[in-house]
């Protein structure tokens, strides 16, 4: 006997809405092809399926990494431009203003994360770890934003497999690879960022 007709239910720690969230991504993990924990269900080409899922997770994770820091270059070059009064900790005010606006929309939106960098740079020079772990992850979106199959690109094609700093990227050691390094980046940067 499992004891369960003996104990109490469970109560979930979760509210109502919380509750309702997880319905959801578990609906929209469903529709994207990535709900891997019901490969058994599947009656054909669960390692393909397994696969699919794997890479849709991680490269997800990249685009994410990716994004944050290009974001806090943005934010840099926001506060070497914009005034921001001590302690006002978010851009709230500024986005009032037409010049933030634009100076946003059509320069930072329109301005590649290694032209970024170098703005940065000019700024203050970066540590060479920090520039080379952007340039390291520049490279890595870049391949798989740009290819279905990015293990057949010319730079990751002899390994069959795409490496981040010689490491595969859909492996947990890869993934733990960018976060390490996402953590090194993101110190250096709000080391930066006017508080």
């Amino acid at each position: 006997m499992d004891g369960s007709m003996t104990d109490p239910p469970k109560r979930s720690r979760l509210t109502a809405a919380q509750r309702r969230m997880v319905t959801e991504l578990h609906a929209i993990a469903e529709a994207t092809g990535m709900d891997f924990w019901n490969a058994d269900e599947r009656e054909t080409h669960r390692t393909e399926f397994l696969r699919l899922a794997l890479r849709q997770i991680v490269n997800a994770r990249i685009i994410n990494r990716y994004t944050m820091v290009d974001e806090y270059l943005t934010m840099i070059i926001c506060d070497y431009y914009f005034w921001r009064r001590v302690r006002e900790r978010t851009y709230r005010r500024l986005w009032q203003m037409k010049e933030f606006q634009t100076f946003n929309h059509f320069l930072m939106d329109e301005t590649y994360i290694i032209n970024k960098m170098n703005i940065v740079k000019a700024i203050d020079p970066l540590p060479s770890q920090v520039e080379a772990i952007i340039n390291r992850m520049d490279a890595l979106r870049n391949a798989i934003a740009h290819s279905l199959f990015p293990e057949n690109r010319r730079k990751h094609m002899p390994a069959k497999k795409v490496l981040y700093d010689s490491v595969d990227i859909y492996t947990i050691d890869g993934v733990r690879k960018l976060e390490s390094d996402f953590q090194t980046i993101r110190r250096a940067m709000e080391a930066r960022i006017k508080p």
